[in-house]
Order: C-alpha cells, then structure tokens, then sequence
C-alpha cells in the first residue's frame, strides 16, 4: 500500500527544476504526438505520457502539459 504526502509536507523542488521537468516533457510529449504513424498515435502518446508521469512525477507533480 502507498502512502499518500498530501502537498504541504512533499519534499520541496526547487522552481527551475520544476520548470525544466516541464518542458521536457511537454516537448517529448509533443514530439510523440507529431512524428508518430497516424494508426499508432493513441498508443505512442499513451505510453510516452506514462513514462513521462512515473519520471518526473516527483519533479514536477505530475502537471505534464
């Protein structure tokens, strides 16, 4: 069983690591999305949203664009 940190006692990151973990992601998810196979998009941007939340879910939240 996981245990749940509400917001005010998670461990602070600072706002320019937060900020890069951001972009990052937006801009591979993006990418995903653009240069995937037109029958596969679903899928690829699926799975590249749920690497991208189990990377930097810790950095920046989980608030991938």
């Amino acid at each position: 069983m996981t245990k749940v940190v509400p917001a005010a006692d998670a461990p602070s990151v600072s706002l320019s690591k937060r900020f890069v973990a951001e972009i990052v992601g937006t801009f591979l998810l993006t990418v995903a999305a653009l240069l995937s196979p037109p029958d596969l998009t679903f899928g690829i941007v699926g799975a590249t949203l749920l690497v991208l939340v189990l990377a930097l879910g810790k950095i920046s939240g989980t608030h991938i664009n």
